[in-house]
Parts: C-alpha cells; sequence; structure tokens
C-alpha cells in the first residue's frame, strides 16, 4: 500500500475515483502521453484522510518489455537448445 499526500482536498468522493478519474482531478492527466497508459494499471483505493489530504491506495503496473528485448529473446528462443543431464 502506498501513502501520498494530495496537493488539493478532493472530498468525499475520491473513494469513488479510477485512476484516471483521480489523475483528471488532479490535473495532471495530461502528462500521460499515451492516454491508455492510466488504464493499464490495477489501481485499488483503501483509504483518504482528508484533514491531511492522505490517500492510501494500491497500484500494479505491468511493465512491458522493450522491443530490443523481445526480438533478442524470440530470436534466442528459436535457436535454444535445453540442456540436459544424465
Amino acid at each position: 500500500m502506498t501513502r501520498y499526500r494530495l496537493p488539493v482536498d478532493l472530498g468525499d468522493e475520491v473513494a469513488s475515483y479510477g485512476l484516471s478519474d483521480l489523475l483528471e482531478s488532479l490535473g495532471v492527466a495530461h502528462r500521460y502521453e499515451d492516454a491508455t497508459e492510466p488504464a493499464r494499471v490495477k489501481y485499488r483505493f483503501a483509504d483518504y484522510y482528508a484533514p491531511k489530504q492522505l490517500i492510501d491506495y494500491v497500484a500494479v503496473a505491468p511493465l512491458p518489455l522493450p522491443e530490443e528485448a523481445r526480438a533478442f529473446l524470440a530470436a534466442h528462443a528459436k535457436t535454444y537448445t535445453p540442456v540436459t543431464f544424465e
């Protein structure tokens, strides 16, 4: 779980926000070049302490392998011979 201090109080509605809604409300959604990027993140709200604007949440974001790594692994898999021990 991660705790983060929000720059503004988003009120009681913050518990119903998904990640995209939260980023939009904070005015930072434009920082993501790919609009689908926040949709890849599994986001779950945990708690919000309004007096100090602290939000607790859990987020998991699978990171894609770079194209160079995918190309290397695909080529390597075609030539790979498993090691066997007798």
